[in-house]
């Protein structure tokens, strides 16, 4: 009895299977302009898709054995993943201890961040080499199903299935396009792999004088048809553009719940950027901390277990040489029990259309609090004395005597790298002083800003910010605090919001997207001092001796 493959396929059938396969292949992989926030990651998976295809294709017409051709590609393809995203680790081509160790940190990183991410992601250390694996291992299954198995519709299952995956996970954006290409080419593919493994001459239906076959341009005709009536009638059918009924992206806490500022802090950024939440009449902009997290236990900054203390009018007197600014601040939809003002806060008194309002005070942290919800109508006057400091009073101040060494703590964990990349940035600062500025200079301008990199503060994560050098203000904030701290000054992360913007009435109207994290480094006989290594950042009335000018999300 003979196989199907006893006659040779053509080598015209043979390529045009391969290039439809492909298509398909790269189709799919262009796909995950919904899960990345560019298209830096096309050519990397283009690579892929490319040399996985061609190659079967050779070995296909070298007759070599169908398993042989399987583990071949599996494995080419496994080493230009490795040299794509691990090159600097590989000895002599192939992995070592430390391409190991990497891809450890990378798995541990991508496992910590699913269950909150939220597409788009920036292309980059796990996520990148998770994208690598899944498409190759499309192509590999594709090419089993193709060629070996010799199925035609089945051999696009991989691919759809990831294709499908990434849509549960993604961003609307190019929802429709994507769909639209992947219809078409999935017919273009299918046709092609029909005419590989027909068994009989297929029958002319084509009159004298006129094209042997016009199989090429039916199935171009009809992918085109195909793709028309999905782009034009799939977003019109009752139900398409409805909400999900099932997110599938991200499981981060709201808004409204700050359990913990510091995780919390992406929801504002991302899922609210335009809500108003609270407003500011003020004698004159600053950052509205809400807290300071000193506690760092290698997977978070985090409130420590403090005592409260009841606080009614004024509790504590302004140091000599600070500045002291009054403050109205209006709730409207800021949730959790933590009041933001401006540092650090002497005086403060809270009222709402049922009644005075509670206060308490945490003074480790300077943290304000109440003992309910904060509510929509809630009203709080604050005066705090903000210091107006100098380069010079700075450069002559000590950060040897902290209030408590916790503001010291580092886990056992933390990856040398933090610890020798500090070193190497302040290598040449003299002062505690020069060496806080010297980091948020460096911050400043080896690092980008974005919003797309996933929530996370671990020590895989600063390892990651560290390698990738992109982020938004809590990796830029946490690092910085944890590299202060490897250098012996003592730190924190402080969470709060920019100014928000200055409306006609004088009122400051601070938006989700005014959410920010910044550090803050205790300098002897001074106290606690704010630094601004995140870009497109900068306090108000601290550029004399941050050297930056105030800056804010203007969007």
């Amino acid at each position: 009895m003979s196989t199907p493959r006893s006659t040779p396929v053509p080598v015209g059938r043979d390529i045009a299977a391969t290039a439809g396969l492909m298509l398909f292949s790269a189709v799919v992989a262009g796909g995950f302009v919904r899960v990345f926030s560019g298209w830096e990651f096309i050519y990397d998976l283009l690579v892929l898709v490319v040399v996985g295809h061609v190659t079967s294709l050779i070995l296909r017409r070298l007759n070599v054995n169908p398993a042989a051709i399987t583990a071949i590609i599996a494995i080419l393809l496994a080493w230009i993943l490795l040299a794509q995203h691990y090159w600097t680790t590989l000895s002599y081509a192939t992995p070592t201890d430390a391409t190991w160790a990497q891809i450890s940190l990378d798995v541990g990183l991508v496992r910590e961040q699913f269950p909150t991410a939220v597409a788009p992601v920036v292309y980059g250390a796990g996520w990148a080499a998770l994208t690598g694996v899944a498409i190759a291992l499309s192509i590999v299954l594709a090419e089993v199903f193709a060629f070996v198995a010799q199925a035609r519709g089945e051999a696009l299952v991989p691919g759809g299935m990831l294709f499908i995956f990434i849509a549960a996970l993604a961003s609307p954006r190019h929802r429709i396009a994507s769909a639209v290409a992947l219809l078409a080419a999935g017919v273009i593919a299918t046709v092609a792999l029909r005419a590989v493994h027909e068994r009989r001459q297929r029958i002319e239906l084509a009159a004298a004088g006129r094209p042997r076959s016009m199989a090429a341009p039916v199935t171009i005709a009809t992918a085109l048809l195909v793709a028309i009536a999905a782009g034009v009638i799939g977003p019109r059918i009752p139900g398409a553009q409805a909400e999900p009924l099932y997110d599938t992206r991200g499981r981060g806490g709201g808004i409204t719940e700050v359990i913990s500022p510091l995780v919390d802090i992406r929801s504002r950024l991302t899922n609210r950027g335009d809500t108003e939440l609270f407003r500011v009449n003020a004698d004159s902009a600053a950052y509205w901390r809400v807290t300071t997290l000193p506690e760092f236990d290698g997977r978070t900054f985090r409130l420590p277990t403090r005592s409260l203390d009841r606080v009614a009018g004024s509790f504590d007197t302004a140091p000599e040489g600070t500045v002291a600014i009054r403050q109205e601040i209006q709730v409207l939809a800021l949730g959790g029990q933590l009041v933001p003002a401006a540092a650090d806060p002497i005086q403060a008194a809270g009222d709402s259309p049922a009644g005075g309002i509670e206060l308490r005070l945490n003074r480790d942290t300077s943290t304000l609090v109440t003992p309910r919800d904060l509510e929509t109508g809630d009203r709080f006057t604050v005066v705090s004395a903000t210091q107006r400091l100098s380069p010079d009073q700075l450069r002559q101040a000590t950060s040897s005597a902290p209030p408590d060494q916790i503001f010291l703590g580092l886990p056992d964990n933390l990856p040398d790298i933090v610890s020798s990349q500090a070193a190497q940035v302040t290598a040449t600062a003299s002062t505690p002083y020069d060496q806080a500025l010297a980091l948020q200079q460096w911050f400043r301008t080896e690092f980008d800003y974005s919003l797309e990199v996933q929530a996370g503060h671990s020590s895989n994560a600063i390892e990651s910010f560290l390698s990738l050098r992109v982020g938004y203000c809590e990796q830029f904030a946490a690092t910085f605090a944890a590299m202060a701290r490897t250098l012996g000054l003592p730190s924190r992360v402080a969470v709060g919001f920019t100014p928000g913007v200055l409306n006609e009435d004088g009122w400051y109207g601070v938006l989700g997207k005014n959410a920010h994290a910044w550090p803050e480094i205790w300098f002897d006989g001074v106290g606690w001092v704010p630094f601004e290594p995140t870009p497109g950042r900068g306090a108000p009335g601290a550029e004399s001796y941050t050297g930056v000018a105030p800056a804010q999300d203007t969007t």
